[in-house]
């Protein structure tokens, strides 16, 4: 087998040291693979150990060989509370409160819905009546009359009476019997601008409405007080 230089590479013949393409005195170089050096396997080291210790580590292995293996404990899911049964008459005690407390608190709010209700009549019926009675009516006449408003002539004329208010027709009526005897039944409002009775009736009958102001209400604000001795 051919020669090789190991510098250049180039082939040499065999025997020859002196290579002739890079003139180096060169060995050669065997153009046959070389083959990697096996290493022999050596024998393990012995490591000294005391024979006591060597005693435990044993006698610590043989007992790990004989304890059980322990398996996991099964995971267990949380058990819910049984809620305790109620007694049914505690239950039935309980709804008849509640209902009772129920029924309590609607009577006491229709209470407090009457007072308010009430509240607002008896307010609304004291400024209307008030108004009416303080009002007065033009009736024409170049002389003057006794009274001056409607409160003073129903006073003087009647000798019993009552004023009263209709929350849902908004108007003021009188009921009274006059010093005459009759019993009147009037009903007041509003006509060009002047408080009028715009309905009346004497012991039941209805007096016509053109006949109303001129001839019976003219008459009680023309009325005068009787004076009775003591």
């Amino acid at each position: 087998m051919a020669n090789r230089c190991t510098y250049c590479g180039s082939q040499l013949d065999e025997g020859v040291k002196l290579c002739p393409e890079c003139g180096r005195l060169t060995g050669i170089e065997s153009a046959a693979p070389k083959r990697p050096a096996t290493r022999q396997a050596q024998p393990p080291r012995r490591v000294y150990e005391h024979p006591v210790r060597a005693q435990r580590r044993q006698a610590a292995a043989q007992q790990q060989a004989a304890r059980p293996q322990q398996r996991p404990a099964p995971v267990q899911e949380p058990q819910r509370r049984r809620q305790p049964q109620a007694d049914p008459r505690l239950q039935e005690t309980a709804k008849k409160k509640k209902s009772k407390h129920i029924i309590w608190s609607i009577v006491k709010k229709l209470l407090l819905a009457g007072i308010i209700v009430g509240a607002i009549y008896a307010a609304l019926a004291f400024v209307n009546i008030s108004l009416i009675k303080r009002a007065s009516y033009d009736f024409g006449l170049s002389m003057e009359l006794e009274q001056d408003n409607y409160g003073d002539a129903i006073d003087v004329y009647f000798k019993e009476g009552s004023w009263s208010f209709n929350l849902f027709t908004f108007t003021v009526s009188y009921e009274g019997k006059a010093n005459n005897g009759k019993d009147y039944e009037m009903k007041f409002g509003r006509e060009k601008g002047q408080v009028v009775v715009t309905e009346m009736r004497v012991n039941g009958k209805k007096i016509s409405k053109k006949d109303i102001m001129p001839l019976y209400v003219m008459g009680m604000f023309n009325s005068v007080e009787i004076k009775t001795d003591k």
